[in-house]
């Protein structure tokens, strides 16, 4: 029986073979890996989308929350002005009274 390929080129051959199945397969792992990476690229884009809403609603709330602040400083200083204005009245009815007051001890014990 006679071969085709002489030993030598039987085992080039069988060598080149061999590097093709290891090629083919490092590939096939490869395309594996690529899907992989590409379905994680896809999480953390999702993540990020979520992640820049999360960020858009904290900085809308930070803006109301900034807003109500300056709302009650100004409540805030009507407030002090009305406590003012009423301390100088009631400063001026204890004046205006403070002399009527001292007869008043007098007044009971004479009726």
């Amino acid at each position: 029986m006679r071969s085709a390929f002489s030993p030598e080129q039987a085992q080039l051959l069988a060598e080149l073979i061999q590097e093709a199945y290891t090629a083919t397969r490092d590939f096939n792992e490869l395309k594996v890996i690529v899907a992989e990476l590409a379905a994680a690229q896809s999480r953390t884009e999702a993540r990020l989308e979520q992640l820049a809403l999360a960020q858009q609603e904290l900085a809308a709330a930070q803006k109301r929350t900034e807003e109500r602040l300056e709302e009650l400083a100004a409540a805030q200083k009507a407030t002090e002005r009305a406590l003012k204005n009423l301390a100088r009245q009631v400063g001026g009815l204890s004046e205006s009274l403070g002399g009527s007051l001292e007869v008043v001890p007098d007044i009971l014990e004479h009726h």
